[in-house]
């Protein structure tokens, strides 16, 4: 069995003290090539995570511009977990950092649990490896217990496996957290019993999808949309999610309802790209503060149905079926 390692203040002192001394301008680069836990708020520069890596309740701060490859060699499967409600992975949008999954051929995943908070500007899927225990699919990104990720920027450029992002308890949002090249693909996937929920949407546009490839998303349970920073009063500005493409490029599998609440706009920004058909549930407004509107630009959508007493504020057309 292999055991940890601890990474506890002694310890940082010993390993990142001299260097940061000697270069006091930038942060010590972090290499990890055991189990390792980091237990005590720590700054780096790029970081090369070969073995596990556990941030226990503490604050991770990558310098800007850095980079963190997951993994740096190939034949590797290593996975970052941020756990606790003080656990952070960087943070602030003005820190950039990019984290590269597979960029050497192996496969890593970011694991956020346990009321932690992740931020990554550049999230990077790139040629790894395919997962033998689900061919063609490698989990890149897992949400647990209220973590919560913002990913601003979220690229997918493996064209040989899907990546697939896991809700099982948490929450994520972010500019474009799911951008595609041609023929590439996501898959979001809620395990059972639980939502897919993009929430904390902080008054920003957020795109659900961009660029030429597809995105699945896939659950049991709803699709929850909300703004939980906005849950009383009748603020003026609101959380916004871009519904970008049609659904030959958005495809809904989920059992439930796409759920707005709390002071949120979905934003159609093209005909037919909310779910419709047997497999799918309908529109659930569950909004109790008042706002201008829930739906924008006109377009034409075919829903399953529509509930809540916002209803009216909705300003697309619903085409009849061909």
């Amino acid at each position: 069995m292999t055991t940890a390692k601890t990474l506890d203040t002694l310890t940082l002192i010993a390993v990142f003290g001299v260097l940061a001394a000697m270069e006091s301008w930038a942060s010590p680069d972090l290499v990890v090539n055991e189990p390792t836990v980091i237990s005590v708020a720590t700054d780096i520069g790029d970081a090369t995570i070969n073995a596990d890596l556990t941030v226990n309740n503490v604050k991770v701060k990558p310098d800007k511009d850095k980079t963190t490859l997951l993994p740096g060699s190939s034949g590797l499967t290593p996975q970052i977990l941020v756990t606790g409600a003080s656990g952070v992975y960087n943070e602030g949008a003005g820190n950039t950092h990019t984290m590269r999954i597979g960029a050497n051929g192996g496969m890593g995943c970011l694991v956020v649990s346990n009321s932690a908070n992740v931020r990554i500007q550049q999230f990077r899927v790139e040629e790894g490896a395919s997962d033998p225990s689900t061919p063609g699919t490698n989990t890149v990104l897992r949400l647990e217990d209220n973590g919560m990720a913002v990913i601003d920027n979220g690229y997918n450029y493996n064209l040989d496996a899907v990546a697939r992002v896991v809700f099982a308890g948490g929450r994520m949002r972010g500019a474009n957290p799911f951008r595609t090249e041609a023929n590439t693909r996501w898959l979001v996937q809620a395990e059972p019993g639980h939502d897919i929920r993009f929430v904390d949407l902080a008054l920003q546009g957020n795109n659900i999808l961009t660029g030429q490839g597809q995105i699945e998303l896939a659950t049991d349970g709803d699709i929850v949309v909300g703004d939980d920073g906005q849950s009383s009063g009748s603020p003026t500005t609101q959380g916004k999610l871009n519904l970008t493409a049609s659904t030959n490029q958005v495809i809904y599998s989920h059992a439930g309802d796409i759920v707005l609440s709390n002071n949120v706009q979905l934003i159609m920004k093209a005909n037919d790209c909310l779910p419709c058909g047997p497999s799918n549930g309908g529109i659930r407004i569950t909004k109790t503060i008042s706002d201008d509107k829930y739906f924008t630009d006109g377009r034409k959508m075919l829903p399953n149905f529509m509930t809540g007493g916002y209803s009216s504020r909705c300003n697309w057309t619903c085409r009849t079926a061909s």
